[in-house]
């Protein structure tokens, strides 16, 4: 871990300044703030140094190895590249030498590669030498073997390389007068590329290899573009794909394969863009995927597998967006969902069904949302859920069943939200709660009920909080606890009573604390203790 150490610095950096018949404004003083960068804790190896002004890189900045030896040298104007880079090996030997400027792009302050560039070799001989315009390469360059004899000579325009001469590495000349065989390296020695040049173009057989000389791609050149088949390897030199251009754009059929050689993908391309029918496989060989193309966009019938081979979905596209029926399954076969889209969206009655065949949920979309009504079933045809929708929400009657038949819930929504009474129900029949909703909250007098039949609670609400008498039973029907609250506060007296109607204590509170006596009693009533509190606070 590097450590920081930061030491600021003051500079008084020259301003016009105003300056009226009366008085004179000072300058002002703009803070530079300089950075030191350390690799050890002791902060004898220096990472990196230089200035920030206002936040922002600015002046020399220079980095070092961690033996000392300086790795780069770079200048900066807010924040961006400026001037001169350069860089190090770390054997002192120096790698590369450039130039950055600074433009306005579009009101926006960038830095970009300029003028002259040089590149080194670790061995300090010259790797190659050019000239870049706005990043760009541009003009004469010269490039050298490392051990210092000249490899190619070339020309750029816009961009594009023109091979003047070049040399192989047995130093035979290759091109000569713009027309040979450009020979490329890998610094470990193996031959990189091997590509026909013709009028300093690349016009011609062009061949890649990895740095293991395996094959990586082959093809045809054509004014320095690809054109007809293309071959790509995988680096152990099993195929990986094989594809057509027609001047640099892709442009017959497309073929990709797995690392097993399996057949990954087919197609087709068309100016660049996917057309006609395309096939995709899994790494077993069995399709999962195949649909038609128009124009680079999915048009057409489109289906879907799962790797036993069965369907998974089928449906049509319309220039990349569902549309009309479409179907999805389960592994076995049968149907998991039936419905149309438009544009993209859910739209008419859709239909969702238990692995079994029997039915699961229908309802209708409106553009992608839920409308009217809508049901559903448990597996055994039970009715569910039965309620309707309005663009997506839930609205009006909603009634749920268990599987038995009996009533689960019935309520009617608003906007979604729970409005007026509801009733809930246990598996048995019997009654679990009832009360009503205002805006989804709990609101007036609400009951709940143990499974027997006999009540558990019942409290007072106000907007979803307890406010008034809240009373609780014991299960064969005894008062048990009686409190009051408001607004979720306990307020007032509190008292509970044992399975036999024993007051076991009584309690006062203000605000949610206690305020007041606090009473316990024993089993035969006689009071156990006694004390008085103020506000949360005992007094005695």
């Amino acid at each position: 871990m590097k450590n920081t150490g930061l030491i600021t610095c003051f500079f008084v950096l020259i301003h016009f300044a105003a300056i009226s018949q009366e008085e004179k404004k000072p300058m002002p003083i703009i803070e530079l703030e300089h950075y030191v960068d350390y690799y050890d804790t002791e902060k004898a190896n220096v990472y990196s140094e230089g200035d920030f002004l206002l936040g922002k890189k600015h002046g020399t900045w220079i980095y070092n190895y961690p033996n000392g030896k300086k790795q780069e040298e770079a200048n900066y104007t807010n924040g961006k590249l400026s001037g001169k880079l350069i860089y190090w090996f770390d054997n002192g030997q120096r790698q590369s030498e450039g130039y950055f400027k600074l433009i306005f792009q579009s009101g926006v302050l960038s830095s970009v590669r300029d003028s002259l560039y040089k590149e080194w070799y670790p061995n300090g001989n010259m790797a190659q030498k050019g000239s870049y315009a706005y990043d760009t390469k541009d003009g004469d360059w010269v490039f050298w073997f490392p051990e210092g004899d000249k490899w190619k000579e070339s020309k750029f325009v816009n961009g594009l390389e023109l091979s003047i001469n070049c040399w192989d590495k047995d130093r035979n000349q290759s091109i000569k007068n713009g027309n040979g065989i450009q020979f490329d390296y890998w610094k470990s020695g193996p031959l990189r590329s091997r590509i026909a040049v013709q009028d300093s173009i690349f016009n011609g057989n062009a061949e890649y290899f990895y740095e293991n000389s395996n094959p990586e791609m082959e093809g045809t050149l054509k004014g320095s573009l690809r054109n007809g088949i293309w071959k790509f390897y995988y680096e152990d030199g099993g195929k990986h794909k094989e594809l057509a251009y027609n001047s640099g754009e892709l442009d017959g059929p497309y073929k990709n394969w797995y690392p097993n050689e399996k057949l990954s993908v087919e197609g087709a391309y068309a100016k660049g863009l996917k057309t006609g029918e395309w096939i995709w496989y899994n790494s077993t060989g069995t399709k999962y995927m195949i649909g038609e193309f128009v124009a680079g966009r999915q048009h057409g019938h489109w289906t879907y597998y799962f790797e036993n081979g069965k369907v998974e979905a089928e449906g049509d596209f319309r220039h990349d967006l569902r549309e009309g029926e479409w179907k999805m399954y389960y592994k076995d076969g049968s149907n998991w969902k039936i419905g149309s889209y438009s544009a993209d969206k859910k739209d008419g009655h859709w239909q969702v069904f238990f692995e079994s065949g029997r039915l699961l949920q229908e309802g209708d979309y409106n553009m992608g949302k839920e409308d009217g009504e809508w049901m559903s079933w448990y597996e055994n045809g039970q009715k569910k859920d039965q309620g309707t929708y309005k663009a997506g929400i839930m609205d009006g009657l909603w009634e749920g069943w268990f599987d038995n038949g009996k009533m689960n819930y019935t309520g009617k929504r608003v906007d979604g939200l729970k409005e007026g009474p509801w009733n809930y129900g246990y598996l048995n029949g019997k009654t679990r709660e009832e009360g009503a909703y205002s805006k989804g909250l709990n609101d007036g007098d609400w009951k709940y009920y143990f499974q027997a039949g006999n009540i558990d609670y019942e409290c007072h609400y106000t907007q979803g909080a307890k406010d008034g008498k809240c009373v609780y039973y014991y299960e064969h029907g005894a008062k048990m606890r009686q409190e009051s609250y408001q607004m979720d506060r306990l307020d007032g007296k509190s008292l509970m009573w044992g399975p036999r109607q024993t007051l076991l204590s009584e309690r006062n509170y203000r605000n949610g604390l206690p305020h007041g006596k606090v009473i316990d009693y024993d089993d035969d009533g006689k009071v156990i203790s006694m004390s008085v509190y103020k506000n949360g606070v005992r007094q005695k």
